[in-house]
C-alpha cells in the first residue's frame, strides 16, 4: 500500500460506526468518500446511502476495496487525485462528503470544500488532532491561526471526537480527530474584497506576536500608505495583536483599512 501517499488504514470497527452515525445519514443521500483505504469505511456507507461516489488516488486500494465489499450497485469509483479532479466527476447537484484524507492535504482539501459551498451538505472528515484544534481554536491561544479564521468566515465547524492512533495500521505517531463542516447558508458578513480581508489576516498572522500596526508595515501580503496607523480602529487598540482578534475584529479593521489600501 502506497504509504508514500500518506495514507494510513483505519482498522478500528467500533469507529467506522461512528463515523457513519457522525455524518447522518439516509437512504436517500448521495456521499463522496475521499480515500477508500481496504474499503472498511466504503462498506459502512454503502448500506446507508442511495449512491456512493468513491474518489481515490491508488488504483491498488480501489482494486482492493472492491475485492472486500464486492460489486455494489450502488458504489461508484474514481481513480483521481481529489486536488486534481475536485468533484467534477460527480453529477449531482448536492452531496455530503466523508473522508479519511492524507493529512498533508488537510488545508487545501478544506479549501476545496469552501469553493464547492453550494453543492457540499455536510463534510464528515477525519484529520490529525493537532490540526483539528487549529480549526476550533480561539484568539489568544498557540493554536488560533489565519486558517482558522479563514474556515470560520465559511464554515461551522464542530469537534466530535478523537481517534487513538492504535485505531490505525500502520500505527500513526499522532491521534486524530473527527469533525463536521457545514457550509454557511450566508457568510457572517459580506465583502466587496474576499482576496483583500484574508490578506489583512495573513498579514497579522505573518507577525503574530508583534502590535498589529508593526505586523502591517512589514508584511508580504499587501502595501499600505503610512497613514494606516491613524485610523480609529488602532486609537482604540494601540497595542492589539492579531492573534487575540476575532472574526468580527478582523470586519472592523478591514472596513477602516481598505482605503489605505497602494
Amino acid at each position: 500500500m502506497g504509504r508514500k501517499l500518506g495514507q494510513i488504514f483505519l482498522i478500528d470497527s467500533n469507529i467506522i460506526e461512528k463515523i457513519v452515525k457522525a455524518a447522518n445519514l439516509s437512504k436517500n443521500d448521495v456521499v463522496v468518500e475521499v480515500g477508500c483505504g481496504d474499503g472498511i469505511l466504503t462498506k459502512a456507507l454503502a448500506k446507508k446511502v442511495k449512491k456512493l461516489y468513491v474518489i481515490e488516488i491508488d488504483k491498488k486500494c480501489v482494486e482492493n476495496t472492491k475485492n472486500n465489499i464486492g460489486k455494489l450497485d450502488n458504489v461508484h469509483y474514481i481513480l483521481g487525485n481529489i486536488l486534481e479532479t475536485g468533484f467534477l466527476n460527480i453529477s449531482e447537484t448536492s452531496f455530503k462528503i466523508v473522508a479519511n484524507i492524507p493529512y498533508y492535504i488537510t488545508a487545501k482539501f478544506l479549501k476545496l470544500i469552501i469553493a464547492n459551498r453550494p453543492k457540499v451538505e455536510a463534510a464528515t472528515i477525519m484529520i490529525q488532532k493537532e490540526f483539528a484544534d487549529k480549526l476550533i481554536a480561539m484568539p489568544s491561544t498557540k493554536q488560533y491561526t489565519s486558517l482558522t479564521l479563514y474556515c470560520r468566515y465559511f464554515l461551522d465547524a464542530k469537534y466530535l471526537f478523537k481517534v487513538s492512533k492504535n485505531s490505525f495500521f500502520p500505527v500513526p505517531k499522532i491521534d486524530s480527530a473527527i469533525l463536521t463542516f457545514t457550509p454557511k447558508t450566508k457568510p457572517p458578513f459580506e465583502l466587496e474584497d474576499e482576496d483583500l480581508f484574508f490578506n489583512i489576516i495573513r498579514s497579522a498572522f505573518n507577525a503574530r506576536r508583534k502590535c498589529l500596526t508593526n505586523a502591517l508595515s512589514k508584511n508580504p501580503y499587501l502595501k499600505l500608505n503610512p497613514d494606516f496607523k491613524k485610523i480609529h480602529f488602532f486609537e482604540e487598540n494601540p497595542k492589539i495583536r492579531g492573534e487575540t482578534m476575532a472574526l468580527l475584529d478582523y470586519h472592523k479593521l478591514y472596513e477602516e483599512l481598505k482605503q489605505y489600501i497602494i
